[in-house]
């Protein structure tokens, strides 16, 4: 309701995060269900952003998911696979990410998606696949992005 009351109210993240700890709709007695359900509201949060065509907000959301490890176990990678399918097909998008954003957020996506859907296993593959060539092309080295469950340590692989 507070996302449809203005065609911009997914801009205002930290207002509805602070409206929504307020009324207690994040109270739980298991930490991971708050962060399950801080998940869930980033990602309708980012679905919105790029209904209405704000990929900016929606990969700044990612990148918040990303950076509090909020997709092992929880729905945080599910808007980061959306903008894994975005892409490619929204030239905003290309403009917007780095061949090493891009990277980091198919390897997310590729470490906490479920391990039985293997349509989405081999579209990131190919998308990898693509990054790979990408960086053949310009002369970069690849680098990836290895977040273990913890959400204690990043290594970055060279």
């Amino acid at each position: 309701m507070i996302l449809s009351s203005a065609r911009n109210a997914h801009t205002k993240i930290d207002e509805i995060l602070k409206i929504i700890h307020l009324l207690n709709l994040f109270k739980s007695s298991d930490d991971n269900d708050d962060e399950e359900q801080e998940a869930r509201l980033l990602n309708i949060i980012g679905e919105k952003a790029i209904e209405n065509g704000d990929y900016k907000t929606a990969n700044d959301l990612s990148i918040q998911i990303m950076d509090r490890n909020l997709g092992h176990g929880k729905s945080g990678w599910k808007l980061c696979y959306q903008i894994c399918c975005l892409m490619n097909k929204e030239l905003e998008f290309e403009s917007l990410l780095t061949i090493d954003q891009r990277l980091r957020i198919l390897s997310f996506v590729l470490a906490h998606c479920p391990d039985t859907d293997v349509n989405m296993h081999y579209d990131l593959l190919n998308q990898l696949k693509n990054l790979k060539q990408l960086h053949v092309n310009y002369l970069i080295e690849p680098k990836i992005y290895i977040n273990f469950h913890n959400g204690q340590s990043t290594t970055l692989v060279q």
